[in-house]
């Protein structure tokens, strides 16, 4: 399992250097696709929720730090998605692939309703820039998960397999 982990914490990283980096395109304005919500999927199907919980957490925490958000913004919005999906798990599997975009445009929901939560009750932003932006980041992350859903599919069915092997 240590090895499943440390596969994880590297994945966020160069992720984290990649959704952080400007050279993104309209990356200077703000918008980037949400590659680190696609790991929070990832992980929530396929591992175990004290772990997958300790994951989430250090991905929000390294988001914040990065990006300069306010303290508990990202963390608290993965860990809502992250609740959402283990609640989730109990009736669907999630193997197919209308299943697993169901699952990721349910995420993008929560996130974006857990976001806009923070942005207008507890930080007072303006409504237009936040509505531009969270269409833009949609738009972009939703082009990109074709490209992940392979990889990702692949990776948690391994993870899943090798869980019910060791029993843990």
């Amino acid at each position: 399992m240590l090895k499943t982990y440390a596969q994880y914490l590297c994945i966020i990283l160069c992720l984290l250097l990649v959704q952080t980096s400007a050279l993104l395109p309209l990356g200077n304005h703000g918008t980037r696709p949400d590659l680190l919500l696609l790991v929070v999927m990832c992980a929530s199907v396929a591992l175990p929720a004290i772990a997958c919980s300790c994951i989430v957490f250090l991905l929000g925490y390294f988001l914040e730090a990065l990006s300069g958000a306010p303290s508990g913004f990202f963390i608290s919005s993965y860990l809502l998605v992250f609740t959402t999906i283990k609640i989730l798990r109990r009736f669907f599997d999630f193997n197919t692939l209308f299943e697993f975009f169901g699952l990721f445009l349910i995420c993008l929901t929560v996130k974006y309703l857990a976001i806009y939560f923070f942005l207008f009750f507890v930080y007072e932003q303006q409504h237009a820039f936040m509505a531009r932006t969270v269409f833009r980041e949609t738009v972009f992350t939703i082009l990109l998960f074709p490209l992940f859903f392979p990889l990702l599919r692949h990776y948690s069915n391994t993870q899943q397999t090798t869980t019910r092997t060791h029993g843990a």
